[in-house]
């Protein structure tokens, strides 16, 4: 009896494991199949894409341009690209070695300081840059380097992760870091705490507002939003940028912009 009922029990958790490596091969089987079809409207897009020669002496930054693209091809691309990683990757954990790369390249990306490398078929990868940010550019009668003054953030708001830091070379000045469905109100009320006897103050921040992951592909959407003294909404600076992401190695460079506003 002992005997039968070890048997059956041996039997029982071999068909357990052998459904559970099905799965997961099924599963890893579907993920290469939608990276390959990643694999094809990034092929696509970067077929058409160039640089718009920016990068100098004092900044690395470039731009991407889809020159002679009246059509408007490379944006239904993209467009095309973020719905397949959306459908398939929406709510990734981002409590990963992919994920916080991800944040870190999000942090690169909406900060003052060398941008994420572009995407590119083959050759070095020229860094991105963020018009909306400081810029370091030459002056036009002195050709030395200045830094020209944007709407630099003082603080991203993330999801809850464990373990992440900022990469604190992307920025000339610390930048405060917050997690979860809370950071942002705590971050207004330091803010005019700090800065309430002053009525010019703006709190300019970055809030992630969804990511996905599938693959070697990515997208994250941030909202970027400005209150003065922390309190007074200022809906004529606010912005957002839907990022479009490939993975090379475990670096996310960045392919486009699905959309802008």
């Amino acid at each position: 009896m002992n005997s039968v009922g070890f048997s059956r029990a041996a039997l029982a958790a071999t068909l357990c494991i052998a459904a559970a490596c099905g799965a997961q091969s099924e599963a890893s089987s579907s993920v290469t199949t939608l990276n390959r079809q990643g694999d094809a409207l990034r092929e696509r897009i970067l077929s058409m894409a160039s640089f718009a020669g920016l990068a100098d002496a004092c900044s690395a930054g470039e731009l991407r341009v889809f020159e002679g693209d009246s059509a408007q091809v490379a944006a239904k691309l993209l467009a095309d690209l973020e719905l397949l990683i959306i459908s398939y990757g929406a709510g990734a954990d981002l409590d990963t070695p992919d994920g916080h790369a991800l944040l870190r390249a999000m942090a690169r990306l909406e900060t003052f300081g060398p941008g994420i490398g572009w995407d590119v078929k083959s050759g070095d990868a020229p860094r991105t840059m963020n018009a909306l940010t400081t810029v370091r550019l030459p002056n036009p009668e002195t050709r030395v380097c200045e830094d020209i003054s944007g709407l630099d953030p003082a603080a991203l708001i993330l999801p809850t992760v464990t373990k992440w830091e900022v990469p604190r070379d992307s920025m000339t000045f610390p930048i405060t870091i917050g997690y979860g469905p809370g950071a942002e109100n705590e971050l207004r009320d330091w803010y005019y705490g700090k800065f309430s006897s002053e009525p010019d103050s703006a709190l300019r921040y970055v809030r992630l507002t969804s990511h996905a992951m599938l693959g070697d592909y990515a997208i994250i959407a941030v909202e970027r939003e400005s209150h003065r003294q922390g309190t007074v909404p200022l809906p004529q600076f606010n912005s957002g940028a839907s990022y479009v992401l490939h993975k090379v190695g475990s670096e996310w460079r960045l392919i486009g912009y699905a959309r802008v506003w």
